[in-house]
């Protein structure tokens, strides 16, 4: 908990350091005007590149089995292009992958999922319309998957992968005081 007692004295010493400043800046801007226009703020160049704008698609799956929810997968897809979205739940490892196609009004949708690395759905092909919900269930129904795709325009930085950061494991000696340094 941190406390703060400001006395009186204090105040007068903040109001009198503010009067200086304000007045010092007052003085700089009439006597240097290059100086406080320097100082504002400027607006963004409009040569400046914007940046590179690209279609794609925003895809949400939701998989459940059985009547349980397991659990839920978002990413921004390009179109045409293959993609895998993955997440780990209760020490299981369930993968989707997904290509989205533009066919007329409606999407079609190459679908496959994993669970542990088994194949539980293969690269199945379903017609979807865009930002509505469709569901895709396993041949024994056991697995039900949720698609929902919304197109949507996004800049390329957005649809790059992210770049892992790779953990470094070092050596544990706890006779070493620097850890193999």
């Amino acid at each position: 908990m941190v406390v703060s007692t400001r006395t009186p004295a204090d105040e007068g010493r903040t109001r009198t350091t503010m009067k200086k400043s304000l007045t010092a800046l007052f003085l700089a801007s009439v006597l240097c005007p290059a100086v406080a226009i320097a100082a504002e703020p400027s607006e963004p160049d409009q040569t400046e590149e914007r940046a590179e704008q690209v279609e794609a698609v925003d895809v949400k799956v939701e998989v459940a089995a059985g009547e349980k929810r397991v659990g839920e997968l978002a990413g921004i897809v390009a179109w045409d292009q293959a993609a895998e979205l993955s997440m780990e739940v209760d020490g299981h490892r369930h993968v989707t992958s997904v290509v989205v196609h533009k066919a007329g009004k409606n999407l079609k949708v190459q679908l496959g999922y994993q669970l542990d690395g088994e194949s539980i759905l293969e690269s199945v092909e379903v017609s979807a319309k865009a930002s509505r919900k469709k569901i895709v269930k396993s041949s024994d129904g056991a697995i039900a998957i949720a698609l929902t795709l919304a197109p949507k325009t996004v800049t390329a930085d957005e649809l790059a992968p992210k770049k892992n950061h790779h953990h470094i494991d070092l050596p544990t000696d706890n006779t070493d005081p620097l850890g193999g340094l």
